[in-house]
């Protein structure tokens, strides 16, 4: 028999029986479209020498299918259509060939058709490749989707999806004692609180309303109890999205994935069924206390995949964002110069100065000596993590990836003209900065002045830390400035006292003979007769 009559025989590929949607296809029972046998063959075209005889009926449904296939019917051997070779429940890959309005066009793997509704499978093209649950065989047409619909069926349904490991979708009604109530479409089902979601549920009400996919793991007493699952069906995908991501995942590679979850060390990132963790040194350039600080939960970023190790617990893998963007130090150096004056913010204190952000990821050390034109004791007596600063770039190392910073040269120097900033006798006030026994040391505006324990007024056995406290603000007058030691001496004492001190001071001391009512004169006329 001629081959040549059969439709694609002249093809490598036997034509692919697409349905349009229209009113020419056929439709089933169910209402999906169905796939039209060949025509007959002319049976006196043929000139080939008899064949044995073939059998009476053979009953066969082409989807699609090769030359070998009709090959092998006309030599009246055994066939099995390819519809055969999928059941319901099997899940199963395939390509989309055609997107119609209600319907995709899928060939699966083994030359197989398929449809599945557009509702399940939005923004799809063709060309992608989808994975899709067999739901059923029947009418000529293998019918794919997401999971099992109980809108025709019910009870049947739900029996059919628990026998075939079929995911079905139902809606959250209500919670009840120890879980929650699923409504498929008219048939009741319970669903445990540890089962509505992988992890812990911190809020069961959030669920209330919203429609998922389950898996049914019990059904009893003829479908008046049935137990269904998300937290199965959820751990199954991703089971089988990890197995999928582990075959292609190795290290070096940059990939995509979303944040699941901050902690205080890092952030967590799903790859596909599979998380990996971000330092919280490695999320960005930029110095950072926390994660949440660049991140949120279920942002989609891309990253690097630095090392895939075996733990205790598993495989873990570590990421890096940070290796994925461009470094500053090559992208945005070249927009500052040595001697520039710019803003920055303090990103840490440590003894010996503090660090001061002046981009993202560049970073610059002002040393303790250059904070201040007057003696700073410790760093953190004038800068606080997270404080404004301007300061002057003293150097720039690109080789060891270094900056040198200066707030002192940023700044006015007051005792460049400090008669034009304070005056003897000049009430001031200011915050104590540091507490020692012999005094308080008080920020002015633009400098430093020290509150002297002799100019506090204190009782005898008092001290300066029984009276202030760092931060404390001070109302002092000023008592003494000296510009070339750089030095302001402050006092607390009233006017009528430090009069009466000073008169105290200039006063000459005598020395009185107790047993004569004469004065014996003052100490220097004491010691130049004592001389004589």
């Amino acid at each position: 028999m001629n081959n040549k009559n059969f439709p694609g025989a002249q093809d490598p590929q036997v034509r692919k029986a697409s349905a349009p949607e229209s009113s020419d296809s056929p439709i089933a029972a169910d209402g999906l479209p169905t796939l039209s046998p060949p025509p007959p063959v002319d049976s006196n075209e043929s000139k080939a020498p008899a064949k044995p005889k073939k059998p009476d009926h053979v009953h066969v449904h082409v989807e699609t299918g090769s030359l070998a296939d009709f090959e092998a019917l006309l030599a009246g051997e055994s066939f099995e259509s390819p519809r055969a070779r999928v059941q319901p429940g099997d899940k199963v890959g395939g390509v989309v060939t055609k997107v119609g309005e209600k319907y995709l066009y899928v060939e699966l793997d083994g030359r197989i058709e398929g449809l599945a509704s557009t509702i399940d499978y939005p923004d799809t093209k063709e060309g992608d490749r989808l994975d899709f649950y067999v739901i059923h065989t029947r009418g000529g047409t293998v019918e794919l989707g997401k999971s099992m619909s109980t809108r025709d069926s019910g009870l049947d349904a739900l029996e059919h999806a628990y026998s075939a490991g079929l995911p079905v979708e139902g809606r959250v009604s209500s919670r009840n004692k120890g879980g929650f109530e699923i409504d498929f479409k008219g048939v009741a089902a319970f669903c445990p609180l540890s089962q509505i979601e992988a992890g812990f549920t911190e809020d069961p009400d959030e669920h209330l309303g919203k429609t998922y996919r389950f898996k049914i793991t019990d059904i009893r007493e003829d479908g008046r109890n049935v137990v269904v699952s998300r937290s199965a069906l959820i751990q199954e995908e991703r089971a089988a999205a990890a197995q999928e991501t582990l075959a292609t995942l190795q290290e070096g590679q940059v990939v995509q994935g979303t944040v699941t979850r901050l902690a205080d060390f890092g952030a967590f990132v799903d790859l596909g069924g599979i998380e990996g963790l971000v330092h919280v040194s490695e999320i960005g350039h930029a110095r950072i206390a926390h994660p949440s600080e660049a991140l949120k939960e279920g942002e989609l970023v891309s990253a690097r995949v630095l090392k895939m190790e075996e733990g205790p617990k598993g495989l873990r893998i570590g990421l890096s964002i940070k290796d994925t963007l461009s470094d500053p130090w090559e992208s945005r150096i070249s927009e500052f110069a040595e001697g520039s004056k710019i803003e920055g913010r303090v990103t840490r204190v440590e003894p010996f100065g503090a660090f001061v952000e002046i981009a993202p990821g560049l970073e610059g050390l002002v040393h303790i000596s250059e904070m201040s034109n007057e003696h700073v004791k410790r760093a953190s007596d004038v800068v606080k993590v997270g404080q404004t600063v301007n300061v002057e770039i003293q150097s720039i190392d690109t080789a060891r990836k270094r900056l040198s910073l200066s707030m002192k040269e940023a700044g006015e120097d007051v005792w460049s003209a400090i008669d034009q900033h304070f005056v003897v006798g000049q009430k001031v006030s200011g915050a104590v900065e540091n507490i020692e026994d012999f005094g308080v040391f008080v920020r002015l505006q633009g400098a430093t002045a020290l509150l002297p324990r002799s100019e506090m007024g204190l009782a005898r056995d008092a001290t300066p830390h029984r009276l202030y406290k760092t931060g404390q603000t001070v109302e002092a007058k000023i008592l003494e400035i000296d510009p070339i030691r750089r030095r302001i001496a402050l006092t607390v004492r009233s006017d009528e006292e430090l009069e009466r001190a000073s008169e105290e001071a200039s006063a000459p001391r005598s020395f009185v003979d107790k047993g004569s009512s004469s004065s014996l004169g003052t100490f220097g006329e004491l010691l130049q007769k004592k001389l004589k």
